[in-house]
């Protein structure tokens, strides 16, 4: 596989439930699945819903309050803009949401929905939301992007995360940097999608079993399973 870790190849064995390589100590897909519905399915079942609603109540700050847990709102502008955090988060986020409100018809908010969307056109997708709020904000927006697309479509769209990134490839840290927003997407679910197809059907068996999505579960498993992390 691509850049992959064999450490990294040999947890994510035991995550998905295989027998090869096991290393003690490392979560389970059952503590993965546990993790999800406990502490993250109620969040994540308000944001998938408002994401889908341009006029749900409180739709923003539910949104916006997801994407904080992720601390992508924290820090998304350039340091020398002279603006208030909570400014910074609402520009932001009303950036994402335009884009979604006019540009993206958000498929099935339910574990195993049917989905129309290609890795191809994920890409498409990501660079035009991805322009759109680079262009507000003055610095790149990969993993704000690509968890708004995870809400517009998350049997498809996989979340770039710095945890699930170093888990795919902890030599990646000093080349990513030079790349543009779009070719680090590319190249992150390029490696996501060679180890997902590899354990797909582990994944969504157990994933579906337990009424979430495979998507989300495998990021959640890369994350758990990076070096930087543990």
């Amino acid at each position: 596989m691509s850049g992959m870790s064999t450490q990294t190849a040999r947890r994510l064995g035991k995550i998905v439930g295989l027998r090869n390589g096991i290393i003690p100590d490392t979560p389970t897909t059952s503590d993965i699945v546990r993790d999800l519905r406990e502490n993250y399915l109620a969040r994540d079942r308000a944001a998938l819903t408002a994401i889908r609603d341009p006029k749900y109540p409180g739709r923003h700050w539910i949104i916006r309050s997801w994407l904080h847990e992720y601390s992508v709102i924290r820090r998304t502008w350039k340091t020398k803009l002279k603006v208030s955090p909570l400014f910074q988060a609402e520009k932001t986020v009303n950036a994402a949401l335009k884009y979604v409100d006019k540009s993206i018809q958000c498929q099935s908010g339910r574990p195993g929905g049917l989905t129309a969307l290609t890795r191809d056109n994920l890409v498409a997708y990501f660079d035009e939301l991805e322009g759109h709020c680079e262009a507000v904000t003055g610095i790149d927006q990969v993993s704000l992007a690509s968890k708004i697309l995870w809400l517009c479509f998350p049997n498809a769209a996989p979340m770039y995360d710095s945890f699930a990134r170093t888990a795919l490839n902890p030599s990646i840290k000093g080349t990513l940097s030079a790349r543009s927003s779009s070719r680090k997407y590319e190249a992150f679910i390029r490696d996501w999608f060679e180890l997902y197809d590899a354990y797909r059907l582990q994944t969504e068996a157990f994933a579906l079993s337990a009424g979430v999505f495979p998507i989300r579960t495998f990021d959640w498993a890369l994350m758990r399973a990076s070096p930087i992390r543990n």
